[in-house]
Protein backbone atom coordinates (compact mmCIF):
# COMPACT_ATOMS: atom_id res chain seq x y z
CA UNK A 1 0.00 0.00 0.00
CA UNK A 2 2.58 2.74 0.50
CA UNK A 3 4.47 1.87 -2.46
CA UNK A 4 1.14 2.50 -4.31
CA UNK A 5 0.56 5.47 -2.23
CA UNK A 6 4.50 6.66 -2.62
CA UNK A 7 4.24 6.07 -6.51
CA UNK A 8 1.00 8.34 -6.83
CA UNK A 9 2.27 10.89 -4.85
CA UNK A 10 5.12 11.57 -7.24
CA UNK A 11 2.90 11.17 -10.21
CA UNK A 12 0.27 13.72 -8.40
CA UNK A 13 3.25 16.22 -8.13
CA UNK A 14 4.96 15.86 -11.33
CA UNK A 15 0.86 16.75 -12.67
CA UNK A 16 2.03 20.15 -10.86
CA UNK A 17 5.07 20.46 -11.68
CA UNK A 18 6.79 19.90 -8.59
CA UNK A 19 9.94 17.54 -9.17
CA UNK A 20 11.46 15.76 -6.43
CA UNK A 21 15.05 14.90 -5.63
CA UNK A 22 14.54 12.70 -2.14
CA UNK A 23 11.95 10.39 -0.74
CA UNK A 24 8.59 11.37 0.50
CA UNK A 25 8.63 11.27 4.12
CA UNK A 26 5.95 10.27 5.96
CA UNK A 27 4.78 9.75 10.00
CA UNK A 28 3.82 6.25 10.28
CA UNK A 29 2.33 4.17 13.94
CA UNK A 30 4.31 1.63 14.79
CA UNK A 31 3.98 -1.22 17.65
CA UNK A 32 5.82 -0.89 20.63
CA UNK A 33 4.45 -3.45 23.15
CA UNK A 34 6.53 -5.84 24.29
CA UNK A 35 6.72 -9.56 24.28
CA UNK A 36 4.75 -10.29 27.86
CA UNK A 37 5.02 -13.73 29.88
CA UNK A 38 5.60 -16.83 27.69
CA UNK A 39 7.11 -15.17 25.07
CA UNK A 40 2.86 -14.01 24.13
CA UNK A 41 2.44 -10.19 22.71
CA UNK A 42 1.50 -7.94 25.98
CA UNK A 43 -2.00 -6.81 25.47
CA UNK A 44 -3.24 -3.20 25.17
CA UNK A 45 -2.39 -0.34 22.51
CA UNK A 46 1.23 1.12 22.73
CA UNK A 47 1.90 2.91 19.41
CA UNK A 48 4.46 5.47 18.26
CA UNK A 49 4.89 7.58 15.14
CA UNK A 50 7.98 7.56 13.44
CA UNK A 51 9.41 8.96 10.37
CA UNK A 52 9.84 6.90 7.83
CA UNK A 53 11.59 7.83 4.09
CA UNK A 54 9.81 5.85 1.35
CA UNK A 55 11.16 5.43 -2.25
CA UNK A 56 13.19 7.86 -3.97
CA UNK A 57 11.75 9.31 -7.41
CA UNK A 58 11.87 6.13 -9.92
CA UNK A 59 9.40 5.17 -11.99
CA UNK A 60 10.36 1.21 -11.62
CA UNK A 61 7.22 -0.11 -9.42
CA UNK A 62 10.14 -2.92 -8.53
CA UNK A 63 12.41 -0.52 -7.37
CA UNK A 64 9.75 1.38 -5.60
CA UNK A 65 8.93 -1.31 -3.96
CA UNK A 66 12.33 -2.78 -2.99
CA UNK A 67 13.22 0.37 -1.65
CA UNK A 68 9.56 1.23 0.49
CA UNK A 69 10.34 -2.56 1.87
CA UNK A 70 14.34 -1.61 2.53
CA UNK A 71 13.47 1.34 4.54
CA UNK A 72 10.75 -0.44 6.35
CA UNK A 73 12.82 -3.23 7.40
CA UNK A 74 15.09 -0.55 8.73
CA UNK A 75 12.90 1.54 10.72
CA UNK A 76 11.62 -2.23 12.58
CA UNK A 77 15.24 -3.03 13.50
CA UNK A 78 15.92 1.08 14.60
CA UNK A 79 12.34 0.30 17.07
CA UNK A 80 13.44 -2.74 18.52
CA UNK A 81 17.10 -1.59 19.21
CA UNK A 82 15.65 1.29 21.67
CA UNK A 83 13.47 1.41 24.96
CA UNK A 84 9.98 2.02 23.50
CA UNK A 85 10.00 4.92 26.33
CA UNK A 86 12.54 6.54 23.89
CA UNK A 87 10.07 5.92 20.78
CA UNK A 88 6.80 7.55 22.78
CA UNK A 89 9.14 10.80 23.79
CA UNK A 90 10.62 10.86 20.20
CA UNK A 91 6.68 10.59 19.03
CA UNK A 92 5.88 13.20 22.35
CA UNK A 93 8.76 15.88 21.20
CA UNK A 94 7.57 15.92 17.44
CA UNK A 95 4.33 16.43 17.93
CA UNK A 96 5.20 19.39 20.44
CA UNK A 97 7.23 20.70 17.53
CA UNK A 98 4.87 20.22 14.66
CA UNK A 99 2.45 21.76 17.21
CA UNK A 100 4.24 25.38 17.54
CA UNK A 101 5.75 25.42 13.78
CA UNK A 102 2.04 25.29 13.09
CA UNK A 103 0.98 28.14 15.55
CA UNK A 104 4.00 29.92 14.39
CA UNK A 105 3.25 29.43 10.95
CA UNK A 106 6.40 28.20 9.97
Amino acid sequence: ALTCLDGAMHRYLADEGVELDRPITIQMPVNLRQKGVGGEKATGNKIGIILVDLSPPTDDAYVRLRNVGYSLRNVRAMIDSVAPEAVETYTILTGLLGQIAGMLQL
